[in-house]
């Protein structure tokens, strides 16, 4: 992985971890609500670099090494003030001591954004090789809502995302799909459609997966094209506009490193509405309080 860069004395560490927030486990920093970007379009030019603070949502995941270097390991997205919703595969090799998020930023080689300490991760307990799980990162302090970092909404329960709809994703992945490639300092953005399940079910059965593959239903499918999410997307969220004209996006999937870029295939992602109830049963327990709206109601869907 990429070094980042040089280890910061312990005082500065703490000073740029811990500055301009207070925790938000009785109230809320901003009444803004989720979802909302900073963008002067909804037109995607795939491949383009994201606009400063176009989604404010998105965060950059790192672990600090025993010299205190740090190293990006993924992307994640901010689902409340203090938890961000990400690829468990990410980190399981790392406690939460060893992780530092940012957010708010556009280039992941300055500081001058928020950055917070990990104090802990909740990873879903049915963590399986065949499928894609989400984890939770709780951080020490709030993130201060600003026109650069806000939370995206989550879809209910359930919800399908009707094939065919066209969702961003994105993050600072590698600019080559080779090991030899290195990560773009400024975030790049893709548009992806949602593959409807059974269809992409049957596309990856013809596949090395074999004719007997089943496609669980903690995952989605979205892509197929020539473009898709890179080495060091996993764990950036997959989101979509709120149907019915609002200007607004909510989260139906997370990258997670399963992509068909060079093989014309649909990439996988972890479908976000299979996980709702636990995203908001973990919050519950770990006190972290979500607003009623950042669950989208089941209406908008329909």
């Amino acid at each position: 992985m990429r070094d980042l860069h040089q280890p910061v004395p312990a005082n500065k560490q703490n000073n740029q971890s811990e500055n301009d927030s207070t925790e938000g486990k009785t109230k809320f920093v901003t009444t803004q609500k989720c979802g909302y970007g900073k963008f002067r379009s909804f037109r995607t030019i795939t491949g383009e670099e994201m606009r400063l603070n176009e989604f404010p949502w998105m965060v950059a995941i790192f672990s600090r090494s025993s010299m205190g270097k740090l190293e990006y390991l993924g992307g994640g997205s901010l689902i409340h003030e203090s938890v961000i919703l990400t690829a468990a595969h990410l980190l399981l090799k790392f406690s939460p001591e060893q992780l530092v998020i940012r957010a708010g930023g556009h280039d992941i080689l300055k500081t001058t954004r928020q950055q917070r300490r990990a104090t802990n991760v909740i990873i879903h307990e049915e963590l399986n090789a065949d499928w894609l799980i989400i984890a939770l990162i709780v951080v020490s302090r709030a993130f201060k809502m600003t026109d650069a970092v806000n939370t995206i909404c989550l879809p209910p329960q359930g919800i399908h995302t009707n094939e065919g709809t066209m969702c961003t994703s994105g993050g600072w992945s590698k600019n080559t799909i080779n090991y030899n490639g290195i990560y773009h300092a400024t975030p790049k953005k893709i548009q992806l459609p949602i593959v409807d399940q059974g269809n992409c079910e049957a596309i990856l059965r013809i596949t090395g997966l074999g004719p007997f593959y089943s496609l669980h239903d903690s995952l989605i499918c979205a892509g197929g094209g020539r473009l898709d999410t890179y080495k060091g997307d996993g764990g950036s969220p997959l989101f979509c506009r709120i149907p019915y004209g609002m200007r607004r996006f909510y989260q139906t999937g997370i990258a997670a490193g399963m992509t068909g870029r060079g093989e014309m295939l649909p990439g996988l992602y972890v479908n976000v509405a299979y996980f709702s109830d636990w995203i908001r049963q973990q919050l519950r327990f770990i006190k972290k309080r979500m607003r009623l709206e950042n669950i989208l109601p089941y209406e908008f869907f329909f």
